[in-house]
C-alpha cells in the first residue's frame, strides 16, 4: 500500500509540473510523494521488525537459557546482537567499536585478544586481522555456533566453551573471577 502511494503520488506531481498547474498545487504533490516515501521507507523498516518469543518463564540467573532461546537460529542471534538479519548489516554495525579498539586501544599484530561476550562474534570477525590471536567467549552456546560459523575461515581464531563465570566478592571489596 505505502508503494501504491508514493507512485501515485510520484505520478500526480509529474502531473502537475508538466500541466503546469498552479505552484500551489505543485508543492502540495511535492508534499504528498515526500509524506508517501517517508511512510513507504518507515513501513518497510518496520515491517522487518522481529516478534521475539515470550521469555517471562526464565529467571534473572538463566542468563544462558535467554540468549540460547534468542538465538534459536543464525539470524536471530544476529538479530539479538545487533538488530541485523542479514550479514552485511551485522558487519557494518561493528564498524564504530573496531575504528575505538584499533585507535583507543591500540589493538596491532602482536596483541592476544579475548573477548568475553562475543555473541555471534560480531566485533571479533572484524577485529580478528588486527591482532594475533582473538578469542571468544560466551554464556550461550547457540551465540557461539553462529559465531563460530561466521568466523570459520579466520585461523587465527580460538574458541572456548560456553562458560559460567562466578564472580565472588571479599569481605574487603575485593573482586575474584572463579
Amino acid at each position: 500500500m505505502p508503494a501504491l502511494a508514493t507512485l501515485a503520488a510520484g505520478f500526480f506531481l509529474t502531473f502537475a509540473l508538466t500541466t503546469h498547474l498552479p505552484l500551489l498545487v505543485i508543492l502540495l504533490a511535492a508534499v504528498l510523494l515526500l509524506c508517501a516515501s517517508y511512510v513507504w521507507g518507515y513501513s518497510a523498516h518496520a515491517l522487518k521488525g522481529i516478534r521475539w518469543r515470550n521469555l517471562t518463564h526464565l529467571q534473572r540467573e538463566q542468563y544462558a537459557e535467554v540468549w540460547d532461546s534468542l538465538a534459536s537460529s543464525p539470524e536471530l542471534a544476529m538479530a539479538a546482537a545487533c538488530g541485523e538479519l542479514e550479514e552485511g548489516g551485522v558487519r557494518h554495525s561493528a564498524g564504530k567499536p573496531l575504528n575505538q579498539l584499533l585507535h583507543l586501544a591500540k589493538v596491532n599484530l602482536q596483541d592476544d585478544v579475548l573477548e568475553i561476550g562475543c555473541g555471534v562474534g560480531r566485533i571479533g570477525l572484524e577485529l580478528a586481522p588486527h591482532c594475533r590471536h582473538w578469542t571468544g567467549a560466551d554464556i550461550s552456546a547457540n551465540m557461539l555456533a553462529c559465531a563460530a560459523d561466521r568466523l570459520r575461515a579466520v585461523s587465527w581464531v580460538l574458541w572456548t566453551l560456553p562458560f559460567r563465570p562466578v564472580l565472588l566478592i571479599t569481605p574487603a571489596g575485593d573482586f575474584l573471577a572463579a
